[in-house]
Formats: C-alpha cells, structure tokens, sequence
C-alpha cells in the first residue's frame, strides 16, 4: 500500500491531505538498536536528526495519540533504553510534550527561541550546533 501526506500552506480548510493512519511511524524503518531514541513532530525533523546522527520517528502528528502499542513497538525495533520529545517549541508542542512526560516519563528537549523545531535550529544554525544544543539537555 502507498502512503502519502501533502501539506498545503496555503490552503485553510484542508492543510494536509493524506491516506496514513495513526498506525503509521515516520521513519520507523530506518530506526536501528540504540540506547538513544528521539520523538519528533514530522518527518522533517526525523531527516533532520538522523542526518545528525539520531535514532529519530514521528508520529504523524504531535496530536496524534501516542499509545502503549506505539511505545512497545518502538522498544521493540530499537531497545532504546533512553527515549526522548523533541517537538516543536509552540503551544501544541509543549501540550503534548507534557502528556508524553505524564503518561510515559519522556522528558522533553525544545530548541531555543528563534528555533521552533529541529529543522529550523539547523537552517539557523548548523549540525555541529544541533548536536551539540542536544547533547547539552540529554
């Protein structure tokens, strides 16, 4: 089955258009064992961070309802003993960044201001800079 997500900016009554499911990791299959796994909001930030040399999936959206399936799957694929958010550094993001923390015990990484997610702190920035803001809160 092909799965596809368009994001239309400038379109207000239908942002995205896709055919995934809640079922759906982003990146889930480029994932490999690792004491480290990083959360993210889109598939963007997943590039981002594995070019940085993260073990790093999203769900298909902050919003989307993380599960104990979701978890166990992810632990499963990965052993990460060590699991962490970083999600966008807006109100959504925090919301659900705070649920992972209540829920699951996640802890939570934001970018600085100026950088609202991963891929912006890098465009801002560069790698050497995103590894090291990481390292810096791990």
């Amino acid at each position: 089955i092909h799965r596809y997500k368009i994001y239309q900016a400038n379109n207000d009554r239908f942002k995205w258009i896709s055919n995934t499911t809640s079922e759906v990791i982003q990146g889930f299959e480029q994932l490999v064992e690792n004491d480290l796994l990083i959360l993210t909001s889109s598939l963007k930030d997943v590039m981002v961070l594995n070019e940085a040399g993260y073990n790093a999936c999203a769900l298909q959206a902050e919003s989307t309802i993380f599960t104990k399936q979701h978890l166990q799957k992810l632990i499963d694929k990965t052993k990460a003993k060590n699991i962490v958010s970083i999600y966008d550094n807006d109100e959504a993001g925090i919301k659900y960044a705070q649920k992972l923390k209540n829920e699951y015990g996640i802890h939570s990484i934001f970018m600085p201001e100026g950088s609202k997610d991963p891929a912006e702190f890098v465009d801002n920035y560069d790698y050497f800079s995103l590894l090291d803001y990481v390292e810096s809160k791990l």
